[in-house]
């Protein structure tokens, strides 16, 4: 009986309380349905990349520039591992945060994906084409081969920027490198966005990573 009269004469401290319990309870429903849903949909994204191993040379850690997985020199290890018997396609991929706009004074930044190819079945090109020829700037680790220039970017980022195959945009590592590189749209994919979740452009991984200044780690001696 003193407790209900306590309940009925502090009207607000009660429904207060109530309030943030049921408030309380709400929240961790929602944060579990959430882990739950990322946890499914990575697993999507897993299964659809069509991959039967992904391998890193460590912990995944966020760097200055992006994630940084810790191998040396993927090029060389993916060639490695593609002449192993029984592995069909071995495809280095890298990310970066990278600045991009078709203004040069204009530009916001995304993850830049790095793809030693044309993105075999790991790609997949909605409007457009993929990269065409090879990985032509790595040269065989010297980094002195021909650029093609060419980006391919997610639906988001063509929306965004209202970009369309054949525009041209700027992509770098810092704002002035952006402002003086400029890349052809050669195609608009959704795998890499949908994967991540953001808005991403995928280059050549060697023009990748002329573009972030990290060419000096790899070259080949």
């Amino acid at each position: 009986g003193l407790a209900l009269a306590q309940l009925r004469h502090y009207r607000v401290r009660t429904v207060l309380v109530v309030c943030a319990v049921a408030l309380a309870v709400l929240s961790t429903t929602l944060l579990a349905s959430v882990g739950v849903g990322v946890v499914e949909t990575g697993a999507e994204q897993f299964a659809q990349a069509d991959r039967d191993l992904w391998i890193s040379g460590g912990p995944t850690r966020i760097g200055p520039s992006g994630l940084d997985n810790g191998i040396t020199d993927a090029h060389r290890v993916s060639a490695e591992m593609s002449e192993r018997e029984g592995v069909m396609n071995a495809e280095p991929i890298a990310y970066q945060t990278v600045y991009v706009g078709t203004d040069p004074s204009d530009l916001r930044t995304i993850v830049g994906v790095g793809i030693a190819g044309g993105g075999g079945r790991t790609v997949s090109i909605t409007e457009g084409r993929s990269f065409e020829g090879g990985d032509t700037h790595y040269a065989e680790g010297s980094y002195d081969g021909p650029m093609t220039h060419e980006v391919v970017v997610s639906p988001e980022l063509a929306a965004q920027l209202d970009l369309e195959v054949g525009d041209t945009i700027h992509v770098g590592g810092t704002v002035s490198d952006a402002r003086d590189s400029e890349f052809e749209v050669i195609g608009v994919s959704p795998t890499f966005s949908r994967f991540l979740g953001t808005p991403t452009a995928f280059l050549l991984l060697s023009e990748l990573q002329e573009e972030m200044g990290l060419t000096y780690l790899f070259i080949a001696h």
